[in-house]
């Protein structure tokens, strides 16, 4: 059974659009900006407001139980964080408005949150500020020490407190904090917590970005704004410190660390879920119009290659493939991980290629869907500019 649950300030706007069902929400196209295996965040346009959709294809019963046994009830990742915002909200925490949240009756979940105007990365903001006077940048990052200290008085933790994780407003310099899908609200938070939260943001925000003095100002700010903690300066810069470099034993923290801030214009938009994903630059190739030989056909069973024309006389190859795979879908229900095609690994994989300089075959498009838990319909479309060149297995 799917349900809706619409914040009351934004339903007659999703209403007037069209949006009051679940089905409708978690099918909306839009740019996405991030994402992982079984889910991702997309910006969306809603009539001349800008959002942002968290999706889960597939909500895991693993996050149903740890909801439950976190006091959220049997609820998905996106409908924990839905709770935990309103809460924060009312906390007096900075953190974006739920627009809406659900599950629709195929197994998604969803989360709409109103985008932040005029808010930029946490790395970004401070890259652009590198040339202030170093009194400036101290006095922001002792407000930043204070916001954070409002999150842990307030009584959430944040163990996903990445230097990502943190928007900055241009104008006001106000601190929000995004990501809350396994935060917990606790009678009070420990020093442990807090070590854990802060060495997050301490491993993920690199060298370039801020000096040891601005990182010490931070911690001033955060100390000062805290109550009964007992703690001195330099006994919390050791924890914090010894915590970080643990973290940095961890590969995902270490990448986390050295990805620089996204830049505005790359993602991948999603036209119809899964099945259909193109490239923003390919989208503006075609003039915002689909060709008819890209969505997903009902193909034979088997795989098919085949060239196609592309805009400007390029060339592309079209990979399409139909395959049951029931071993492979037990495997992975028993990993809680959902069943990928070829096709989409070979696009995560062209992609990880590119982002790292090696070279590789431009993709253009990919999908997915799956009529039947075990079987897969794909596609992939990369660029060629030669009859052996861009051709995935």
């Amino acid at each position: 059974m799917g349900f809706l649950i619409a914040n009351p300030n934004y339903r007659e706007l999703l209403e007037r659009h069209g949006l009051d069902s679940a089905e409708r929400l978690a099918s909306l196209p839009g740019l996405i900006v991030t994402g992982h295996p079984g889910r991702n965040v997309a910006r969306v346009a809603v009539g001349g407001l800008t959002a942002y959709l968290k999706r889960e294809h597939r909500v895991l019963w693993r996050d149903r139980l740890l909801s439950a046994v976190a006091g959220f009830g049997f609820a998905s990742l996106a409908g924990r964080e839905a709770q935990t915002l309103a809460a924060l909200r009312t906390a007096g925490v900075a953190c974006p408005e739920c627009m809406a949240a659900g599950e629709d009756k195929q197994g998604r979940a969803f989360l709409l949150l109103a985008a932040l105007p005029d808010a930029v990365d946490l790395r970004q903001f401070l890259r652009d500020r590198r040339g202030l006077p170093p009194g400036q940048r101290y006095r922001f990052a002792r407000n930043l020490g204070a916001a954070l200290s409002v999150i842990h008085e307030a009584g959430f933790d944040h163990p996903d407190l990445y230097a990502k994780h943190v928007l900055v407003a241009a104008a006001t310099e106000r601190c929000y904090f995004l990501d809350w899908q396994r935060s917990r609200r606790r009678r009070r938070v420990g020093w442990r917590e807090r070590v854990r939260d802060l060495a997050a943001l301490d491993a993920t925000l690199a060298e370039e970005f801020a000096t040891g003095r601005e990182r010490l100002a931070c911690l001033r700010g955060y100390l000062g704004a805290s109550t009964a903690l007992g703690v001195t300066a330099k006994r919390a810069a050791f924890d914090i410190r010894r915590a970080a470099e643990r973290l940095l034993g961890r590969r995902h923290i270490r990448k986390e660390r050295a990805t620089p801030p996204p830049v505005a214009g790359q993602g991948i938009l999603w036209l119809d879920g899964e099945a259909l994903c193109v490239t923003q630059a390919f989208w503006r190739e075609v003039g915002g119009a689909v060709p008819p030989w890209l969505p997903l056909p009902a193909a034979a069973r088997g795989t098919s290659r085949s060239e196609v024309a592309l805009p400007r006389g390029r060339r592309g190859l079209l990979v399409r493939r139909w395959c049951d795979r029931p071993l492979a879908w037990l495997w992975c229900a028993f990993r809680r991980r959902p069943l990928l095609s070829p096709e989409l690994r070979d696009a995560g994989d062209l992609f990880r290629r590119q982002k790292h300089g090696l070279a590789a075959p431009r993709v253009l498009a990919f999908g997915q869907r799956r009529p039947r838990p075990w079987r897969t319909e794909s596609f992939l479309l990369t660029e060629i500019d030669g009859p052996d060149e861009g051709r995935p297995r």
